[in-house]
């Protein structure tokens, strides 16, 4: 707020009418921000730049900065009254962001990674690699996420993603999708500490991981409720994690 209104006190842009309106458009914003009591998460930057030129107004970013954090902004926009109205032939407002989903996840993995917790509990793996293990691959994670299991699909062959998806990550659990076995109609779920693994129908595979020890979001199996209290505490940053 103090480098604003010094920059208004000491004219530094002179009698420049769009620069003016610029400065107090800002000043009405940290007015609103002081009254809602965030102005002391905002960093006001004049060095900030955004590689698109439809931006009319103010940009902004938001930054983890979390200790340890080197992913840089995972958000960031601004307002772009222009834009619409080049498609629409209408004057239409409009003011966005967009998300670093990658970024977003990175933080979300640290942030679990030092409360103990394995980014998921399950990988969805296959055989093969082509369009159709693809989407059985969808498939079981379907099953897997309706019955509340935290798993991902791997887009590595086999063995590179037991090591690299798997080991290198302490995922506790797999299900291979094999060609034989689906034709079967089933899946083989792979206990990794046990170096066991038990063929089930995509049906049941949510009870037979649940049997193995593996928690749910919702509960259920060992630990489950309390894991999952754990992961969305994990899912959940505190306004002093963010400059908005």
């Amino acid at each position: 707020m103090e480098d604003l209104v010094k920059l208004k006190d000491e004219g530094v842009f002179g009698s420049h009418a769009v620069a003016s309106e610029a400065i107090e458009d800002l000043r009405i914003m940290f007015e609103y921000l002081k009254a809602m009591g965030k102005l002391d998460k905002i960093s006001f930057d004049l060095s900030l730049a955004r590689g698109l030129d439809y931006y009319t107004g103010v940009i902004y970013e938001a930054v983890c900065i979390e200790a340890g954090s080197q992913v840089g902004s995972i958000g960031g926009g601004g307002r772009y009254d222009g834009l619409a109205g080049m498609f629409s032939g209408d004057d239409i407002p409009c003011v966005g962001v967009s998300v670093g989903i990658e970024r977003v996840f990175t933080l979300v993995e640290k942030n679990m990674k030092s409360k103990g917790l394995p980014p998921v509990d399950v990988v969805i793996a296959g055989t093969t690699m082509n369009e159709v293990a693809l989407t059985r691959k969808m498939e079981v994670a379907k099953h897997l996420w309706k019955g509340g299991v935290r798993a991902e699909i791997s887009a590595k062959k086999l063995k590179q993603a037991i090591q690299a998806d798997v080991l290198d990550r302490g995922v506790k659990y797999m299900v291979v999708v094999g060609d034989k076995e689906w034709d079967d109609g089933e899946v083989i779920v792979k206990v990794i500490e046990d170096k066991k693994e038990v063929k089930c129908g995509l049906g049941e595979v949510v009870e037979v991981l649940k049997g193995k020890g593996c928690g749910t979001v919702v509960g259920g199996g060992e630990g489950g409720e309390e894991k999952g209290k754990k992961i969305k505490k994990a899912f959940a940053w505190t306004e002093k994690d963010l400059i908005r």
